[in-house]
């Protein structure tokens, strides 16, 4: 008896009192935990490390590759505006502080990647052509072709140079523009001949059409008196070297002729603005009405598949 009493319980597992057991697994379970957690820190750090770079990267501005001569980007404009200058007649001074204003707010409100490309709507014949032949002047080329380089106070500190970029807007394309515009509206400007929808065709041919421009926005700004004076169309009375009667044709009419389709041009999608030069010839023109001049445009642009949105009439009268 004495001896079961003394090896009772013996066989019996100890049993640890409930708190110290739960303090145990709790000392357990939190090692385990620090254990895995040490594990995966440096994953957790470079995932942090590489949403800091994605970030990163996404305020850099995307590199442009530009051509260093017109600044244009090498992929393509944005947008294009052919500016044509009707250098067939003189502009006084008024008027001719008037187109230089008017450039000033077409530069100002142009966009970074917007391409300004500058003809000059001439009409000196450089040599008679043989006997029989019609007379015929070279194809005008861009006098000049520069883009919009971009803005330098919106440029990086930190990616881009806002002084560069500054640099290339002063001396890439706002001055070349203003230079050319300046040399090109004269007092002094004349010619017998006006051939002002025949090189709207050249435009439309060398710039507007081309493939690569399919899509953007395109527009030509004319400052031209509109008054067109070619062997195929004149408007002019038998002055100058158009040895015959001219006058506004109504406009019906002359669609129906050969001579449209000559004159024709696929402009469709393209805006056209123009810059009216007010000319004491326009008398002699529709009864002077240049309103039926202007009317008489806008019917053939749209007929070229093209929308005038804006005819402005400039100051004084050249």
């Amino acid at each position: 008896m004495d001896w079961f009493k003394r090896n009772e319980g013996r066989d019996r597992p100890v049993r640890r009192p409930i708190r110290r057991q739960l303090q145990g697994r709790r000392q357990r379970g939190r090692g385990a935990g620090e254990e895995q957690w040490k594990k995966l820190l440096p994953f957790a750090a470079f995932a942090a490390i590489a949403v800091a770079v994605l970030f990163a990267w996404s305020l850099i501005p995307e590199t442009v590759l530009r051509n260093r001569e017109t600044m244009c980007p090498v992929d393509g404009p944005r947008s294009v505006t052919a500016v044509l200058i009707d250098t067939t007649g003189n502009f006084n001074a008024m008027t001719r502080a008037d187109v230089i204003q008017e450039m000033e707010a077409l530069l100002a409100e142009s966009t970074t990647d917007d391409m300004i490309t500058v003809y000059e709507m001439r009409g000196d014949v450089p040599e008679d052509p043989p006997d029989g032949q019609p007379q015929r002047w070279p194809l005008p080329e861009p006098l000049l072709t520069v883009c919009n380089p971009g803005d330098p106070e919106t440029a990086s500190d930190l990616f881009e140079n806002p002084a560069m970029i500054e640099r290339a807007m002063n001396e890439k394309y706002l001055a070349p523009v203003r230079g050319l515009v300046s040399d090109l509206v004269r007092e002094d400007s004349f010619a017998d001949w006006s051939p002002l929808m025949e090189t709207v065709q050249t435009v439309q041919i060398n710039v507007l059409g081309a493939p690569v421009l399919a899509g953007l926005n395109r527009r030509i700004v004319m400052i031209t008196d509109l008054i067109q004076n070619s062997p195929v169309l004149t408007f002019n009375r038998g002055s100058g070297a158009a040895r015959r009667r001219g006058g506004l044709p109504e406009y019906e009419s002359f669609a129906e002729t050969p001579a449209a389709r000559t004159l024709s041009a696929d402009l469709s999608g393209v805006d056209v603005e123009i810059l009216f030069v007010e000319r004491e010839a326009h008398a002699a023109i529709a009864g002077g009405k240049t309103r039926a001049l202007v009317d008489w445009w806008d019917l053939w642009f749209a007929d070229q598949g093209a929308t005038v949105t804006n005819v402005k009439r400039l100051a004084g009268m050249s």
